[in-house]
């Protein structure tokens, strides 16, 4: 009997740690996504940089996850940083 009852909770402790890391891994994944569409959406609309600026940053915001967008928040060129 204490076999099956150790079983049950050894399964049930992976089922919700396997909860937890899925939940964990959607959570990042969609805040890494929104982020990045963040960073794309305010490269393209600032006026103030050329166009080859543009397609630096918005390669570097896009290929370099999640590093780029990170970058573009802090470093963000003309006009006010995002987050400094």
């Amino acid at each position: 009997m204490s076999i099956v009852l150790w079983l049950v909770l050894g399964l049930a402790a992976l089922a919700a740690l396997g909860f937890v890391f899925k939940l964990a891994f959607w959570l990042l994944g969609v805040g890494l996504f929104l982020l990045t569409v963040y960073a794309l959406v305010d490269i393209i609309f600032l006026s103030s940089m050329s166009g080859i600026s543009k397609a630096l940053w918005a390669a570097g915001a896009f290929f370099l996850p999640p590093f780029g967008p990170l970058a573009w928040l802090v470093l963000r060129p003309g006009g006010q940083k995002a987050l400094i």
